[in-house]
């Protein structure tokens, strides 16, 4: 009988085609829902790991965000963001795109800490709780058995 294979906490494993070293098969998408409790309390905690050694992708993100519709902008999806906020980013990225999270939070008065609020909205999205999903994509919905 072949031997498990052991996959740590936050271990990054390819589970993409082609050869792979841990996992044999893939059945479907994991709902949060599904997650262990271990699981749950290991994921933003991951996914602040995973934002913050992809900051180039997610300043863009703050530097190129538009209009979802003519009334709500994508970074009011950040929790905490209002009209406000919202105008104080769009001023401060006009000025000069953002370079890093330290320059986000350091041109925009009362936005501490940028990882937190894409950490937030990306567990909003895991959990189901939102309409849009603008960091992560929707898990399968199965139909009921």
């Amino acid at each position: 009988m072949p031997k498990t294979p052991e996959i740590k906490v936050e271990e990054r494993i390819y589970i993409g085609k082609g050869v792979r070293d841990k996992v044999s098969l893939i059945k479907s998408r994991l709902a949060f829902e599904s997650l262990t409790e271990v699981a749950r309390a290991q994921l933003p905690i991951a996914i602040s790991k995973i934002i913050k050694s992809n900051e180039k992708k997610y300043v863009d993100f703050f530097n190129n965000a538009s209009s979802l519709n003519i009334r709500m902008h994508m970074l009011e999806m950040l929790p905490g963001i209002g009209k406000k906020h919202l105008k104080a980013i769009l001023d401060a990225r006009e000025e000069k795109p953002f370079e890093s999270f330290s320059d986000i939070s350091s041109r925009v008065a009362l936005l501490q800490d940028p990882v937190k609020l894409l950490t937030d909205r990306a567990m909003m999205e895991l959990r189901g709780e939102s309409r849009f999903y603008i960091l992560t994509r929707p898990a399968h919905q199965q139909a009921p058995r």
